[in-house]
């Protein structure tokens, strides 16, 4: 009787809707410049925690109070090379389905 009522349980609606859920699809993120370096931005960019446009706007309003001398080095560490420059420059796709390192370089 106990496995019958585990087995009645297994068929629930929230453990189908998990199910379904699983089965979707996830978008796949574009990558343009290379992987290591990616995840490695990706890391350095998640300690900065503000959007792209505003990190923009501190630096060229050259504004000293929210980031610090670490955060401004990382993120010129990640400023795109030239031919990452030129891929980002080329992509016509949407922003959106880009990584986070290719959405900041692209700020």
């Amino acid at each position: 009787k106990l496995f019958i009522d585990e087995a009645k349980t297994a068929d629930s609606p929230t453990k189908q809707k998990k199910v379904e859920a699983a089965k979707e699809p996830k978008k796949q993120k574009i990558i343009l410049v290379d992987m290591k370096r990616a995840q490695n931005g990706g890391i350095a960019l998640a300690r900065i925690k503000m959007p792209y446009p505003d990190v923009k706007s501190k630096i060229m309003n050259m504004a000293d109070d929210g980031l610090s001398t670490e955060q401004l080095k990382s993120l010129e560490d990640f400023l795109p090379t030239p031919e990452e420059s030129d891929k980002l420059k080329s992509f016509k796709g949407d922003v959106d389905s880009l990584g986070q390192v290719e959405k900041y370089m692209l700020t």
